[in-house]
């Protein structure tokens, strides 16, 4: 709380012109980048990696930003970066970024803004915008920046919205240090001083409801999933895709959680489409991996039986993504039959969900498990919780489904 009341009490001292939600800034005032031909081609003299650049419409962009970061914003030369990838601080994130800065005591263990350029004919458009957000949600950064080459536009996390707000007006480089020191950028991953989030956070690794491997921005809107689905007052209302279907509340197995197996579950009952009944069981844990220390998380469905194997199982980091202030749960389509069957083409079933539950697939394909919006008072009752749950017990009904037809079919095959 202290970041955001922070940001929104400070004023730059420098006079910028205001531009809506961005800052219009000229080149006059700036050196212009050092230029050398090289075998006919141009190349800028980049300052921060101090190698040649090959002249482009965007190269041309991130050279004036970064003396633009330097002369206007005071960030030194040695603690900015330039297309550094994403797996470098998660290994399973993609891309790369244009410009990373900084703070000036850290040793680059975190970058402190991200900076997004695009060449000057490249309009600046909210999927842009979106596009740079999520690369500093991924990685849990405080400041985030996109630019065109003739406007600059800077976010800050405001950890009351859980969003990234405009700043109208920018802080220097020693302002911008000064911030992130005062509280965490993002609350999105709880503090392990603080003794309520920070135990919280500690006593679901030590009883495996999430893993080690689960980055932040995801860690917390899980953690509030689970205790959503541990709450005995409250029950999901507005299930659909069923012809009944009822929320039995939180269910306990009787033995603790050993060996990786969950014992914490929300447990639905009723009656499919098909007139079948139906005993689905929900959660997310951790399982405890040999020789691995940091695991994922995985969020589960199962059938009938909560000893079996789940007929449906996500793993969090993969199938679960962060947009703002809302999770995306999403899957592939892929099934492992098992024994020798092995897996089951994913074009097969995407065809057989297409044919029975055309309404589960979004328009590339994917399987659309729901949205939920990420508040510290996640609750049962709300509306988005209840078509995540419809939708993942209809999904691994309908796994099981052609599971069975599958192996029905192939046993056919061979008593002919």
């Amino acid at each position: 709380m202290l970041f955001a009341q922070a940001v929104s009490e400070w004023l730059y001292a420098r006079k910028h012109s205001s531009c809506q939600d961005g800052v219009e800034y000229h080149y006059s005032d700036l050196p212009h980048p050092r230029t050398k031909r090289y075998r006919g081609k141009l190349y800028y003299a980049d300052p921060v990696s101090r190698k040649k650049r090959l002249a482009t419409p965007e190269e041309k962009v991130r050279q004036r930003i970064i003396l633009f970061l330097h002369y206007d914003m005071g960030v030194p030369y040695d603690a900015m970066e330039i297309e550094v990838p994403l797996s470098r601080f998660w290994k399973r994130a993609t891309g790369r970024m244009d410009i990373a800065v900084y703070a000036a005591d850290q040793r680059r263990k975190k970058p402190i803004l991200v900076v997004e350029c695009k060449a000057e004919h490249i309009q600046l458009t909210e999927q842009v915008y979106r596009q740079a957000d999520n690369y500093a949600v991924s990685l849990d950064i405080p400041f985030v920046a996109i630019t065109n080459g003739s406007t600059f536009f800077m976010d800050y996390w405001d950890a009351i919205s859980h969003t990234y707000q405009a700043m109208k007006q920018l802080p220097s480089y020693a302002r911008l240090c000064s911030l992130v020191q005062v509280g965490t950028a993002k609350d999105s991953a709880p503090d392990p001083e603080a003794s309520e989030e920070g135990s919280k956070y500690r006593c679901a690794l030590r009883e495996g409801i999430l893993g080690a491997q689960t980055p932040p921005f995801l860690a917390d809107p899980l953690l509030a999933m689970h205790q959503c689905w541990m709450d005995r007052d409250r029950y999901c209302t507005g299930l659909t895709g069923f012809a009944q279907a009822k929320d039995c509340g939180a269910y306990q197995r009787g033995t603790p959680h050993r060996n990786g197996y969950p014992d914490l579950f929300r447990h639905f009952c009723g009656t499919g489409e098909d007139g079948r009944s139906f005993s689905a069981y929900l959660c997310i844990y951790a399982p405890k991996i040999p020789k691995v220390k940091k695991g994922p998380t995985y969020l589960a469905v199962y059938l009938e039986d909560v000893s079996a194997s789940p007929a449906l199982q996500l793993r969090a980091e993969e199938f679960i993504t962060r947009t703002d202030n809302r999770i995306h749960i999403w899957h592939d389509g892929r099934l492992n039959i098992g024994g020798k069957y092995g897996a089951a083409p994913r074009n097969a079933i995407i065809e057989f969900l297409r044919q029975c539950a055309p309404d589960l697939l979004d328009e590339t394909g994917r399987v659309d498990l729901g949205t939920v919006l990420i508040a510290p008072d996640l609750r049962m009752d709300q509306s988005d919780m209840a078509q995540v749950c419809s939708r993942l017990i209809r999904y691994a009904m309908i796994r099981t489904e052609y599971r069975r037809k599958l192996l029905s079919d192939s046993l056919c095959l061979l008593g002919q």
